[in-house]
């Protein structure tokens, strides 16, 4: 489980910004973790590092509303998902888990009333999200909720991250590239290769956690409900 301070060291390495065993100064541990960060901040906004589904159990309801913010500081005070999975309503004893629909499908089905909804829909803005019910939610519910979020920064220069399989070479690789400049160096052709592979692989295993959804046009779909079948063409 890698920490900020054994990315940073790494990446110097590479470069020979220090030797084998030696350690950052404090100026350049503080130099590597502000560049380590907005490396990560940049792939983040990329959608490209997301390392892990999470699940934020039984949030309390804040208000009873059709909508909530979700991000931190929001009507549910977590971290900004990239994309939610799952949502189950939670009353009483009972669970209640919803489908995932469209917003088209949210405007036409949008209730006043309060009761346990049968469908979700997720805006992912920025900086906070919306959480979208056909229903009222009651505050004596609770939300579950199974989503994938970026992982944006190192708190502390000590933090540790467990990175799936392959990440930490992929970051320790393009933090090289993008911190040699500020010590007037270079990386090799061998460095600067392993950082593209790196760019690569962690675009790949973004894609792997997106939904891809085919959007038709409405004069080609007609006034038919079901959907435009690509093998017939009708």
């Amino acid at each position: 489980m890698p920490t900020a301070l054994k990315i940073v060291s790494r990446s110097m390495r590479m470069f020979g910004g220090i030797e084998s065993g030696e350690i950052p100064s404090l100026d350049e541990q503080a130099d590597g973790f502000e560049a380590l960060n907005s490396l990560l901040s940049a792939w983040s906004a990329r959608t490209w590092i997301i390392p892990y589904r999470t699940r934020d159990a039984a949030m309390a309801v804040p208000s009873s509303a059709n909508s909530y913010s979700i991000g931190s500081g929001g009507d549910f005070n977590t971290a900004r998902p990239i994309r939610i999975d799952a949502v189950t309503i939670n009353s009483g004893n009972a669970t209640y888990p919803l489908t995932e629909k469209t917003l088209d499908h949210y405007n036409a089905n949008v209730d006043s009333s309060e009761q346990i909804p049968n469908f979700f829909y997720y805006e992912p803005v920025f900086p906070l999200g919306l959480l979208y019910f056909p229903t009222k939610l009651g505050t004596s519910m609770t939300v579950t909720i199974d989503s994938l979020k970026p992982f944006t920064s190192f708190a502390l220069i000590s933090t540790s991250i467990d990175f799936p399989p392959g990440y930490e070479d992929a970051i320790v690789y393009n933090l090289a590239k993008r911190f040699a400049p500020e010590f007037g160096k270079s990386v090799s052709i061998e460095v600067h290769e392993a950082a593209s592979d790196g760019v690569d692989f962690v675009r790949t295993q973004a894609n792997l956690h997106r939904k891809n959804v085919s959007k038709i046009d409405s004069a080609i779909r007609g006034s038919r409900s079901r959907g435009f079948d690509v093998i017939s063409g009708r």
